[in-house]
Parts: C-alpha cells; sequence; structure tokens
C-alpha cells in the first residue's frame, strides 16, 4: 500500500494563504474582521499625528481606512451562511453606504476631515464604537 501523499511546502503555503482564509469566512467574520482593522488604522493615525507629528503617515493611515470601506462590498456577496435574505440586503446596504462616503472623501482635495469622519457620528466619544462596530453588535444580538 502507498502512503498517503504529502503537501509540498508551496502546496501547504496556498492553503495559509490571505486568499484561501477569505474563502473560509462568513460575512459576520469578515465585517467583524474589517471593524477590527479600521480601529486598528484609526489608532495608528492618531499615534502617527500626535506623538510624531507625521502627517503624512496620519493620512496615510486614513486613507487605508477608506480603501477598507470601499473594497468591503466586494468581500461580501456568497458570505452570508448567516442571516437571511432581507437582512443580507439590509447590511449591503449600509455596507455599500458606508463604501460611497470613503470614495467621496478620498476623492475630496482635501479630505482629511472627512476621512477621520468616516463612520463615526456628531457626538460619538474617542472610544465610542463605529458603524461597523455598530453592525457586528446587531448581528451577534440577532443570533441570540
Amino acid at each position: 500500500m502507498k502512503p498517503p501523499e504529502q503537501p509540498t511546502p508551496k502546496e501547504n503555503e496556498m492553503d495559509n494563504s490571505p486568499e484561501s482564509r477569505e474563502e473560509t469566512l462568513s460575512a459576520t467574520e469578515i465585517l467583524r474582521e474589517t471593524a477590527e482593522r479600521f480601529r486598528i488604522l484609526g489608532v495608528e493615525a492618531e499615534a502617527a499625528l500626535t506623538a510624531g507629528r507625521d502627517a503624512k503617515t496620519y493620512s496615510q493611515k486614513l486613507r487605508e481606512r477608506a480603501q477598507l470601506l470601499i473594497d468591503l462590498p466586494n468581500r461580501l456577496p456568497g458570505r452570508f451562511t448567516d442571516v437571511d435574505k432581507r437582512r443580507e440586503a439590509e447590511i449591503l446596504k449600509e455596507v455599500l453606504g458606508f463604501a460611497g462616503a470613503a470614495k467621496d472623501a478620498l476623492e475630496d482635495s482635501d479630505g482629511s476631515f472627512l476621512l477621520g469622519a468616516l463612520l463615526s457620528h456628531k457626538g460619538d466619544k474617542l472610544r465610542s464604537k463605529n458603524d461597523i462596530e455598530r453592525l457586528v453588535d446587531s448581528l451577534r444580538n440577532k443570533r441570540k
């Protein structure tokens, strides 16, 4: 009897690639990871500005945050294994709104304020949850 074939290191590497990992995530997991990355980029942007007075890095981090939102609608189709079709449509509509606001902020000639304010609202505190975090919370609460 022949021993089972072991994957080559290259094959093993492909299985662990970000693309193959992404294929296994649900919409809720993608939203949660995006919310986490969005928050981290915001903290990094603030740190660049306040600690090092590095406006270039600040702007770059805010642009990365905006790009996360622009890319998000393309990551979600086919991933809604944990919600019904009506809720899926509501989520996609909300996410498309996030992406549109991010695109507008990126296209603004002096968009630093708009980029910094993405997914937040008047009256929000520094550590208030942003709109994606609120969306993830609403999805978690509906499953309970």
